[in-house]
């Protein structure tokens, strides 16, 4: 591993990306779950992924799982944090995908 990587700061919002992606979240409930768009989700991926010299966001777990950057409870969220993501799998992500509906309607 490289050992600039192990200097790097993530910020909170690039630490709650990592989480979600390490759980195993598709942009879109990542995106619904930080409330950011999906592009926003795509951006700071790529971005963690120049950072560590990962290929794709399994070898971004991986690198930063290896140098403590994601630790066990979920890169430093609080647990309210941490519990978001199960309501996108519920009612908020039926509300995004009644809006992406909403938006395929109007174009």
């Amino acid at each position: 591993m490289d050992a600039r990587i192990s200097r790097i700061e993530f910020s909170k919002r690039q630490r709650q990306v990592l989480a979600l992606i390490a759980q195993g979240y598709t942009t879109g409930q990542i995106a619904c779950a930080l409330g950011i768009s999906r592009r926003t989700v795509l951006a700071y991926s790529a971005y963690l992924r120049s950072l560590t010299g990962a290929a794709n966001n399994a070898g971004l777990v991986h690198v930063c799982w290896e140098m403590g950057v994601l630790p066990l409870d979920c890169a430093g969220l609080s647990s309210s944090e941490a519990q978001a993501p199960h309501v996108v799998r519920g009612a908020a992500l039926s509300e995004y995908q009644r809006e992406a509906g909403d938006r395929k309607r109007s174009d």
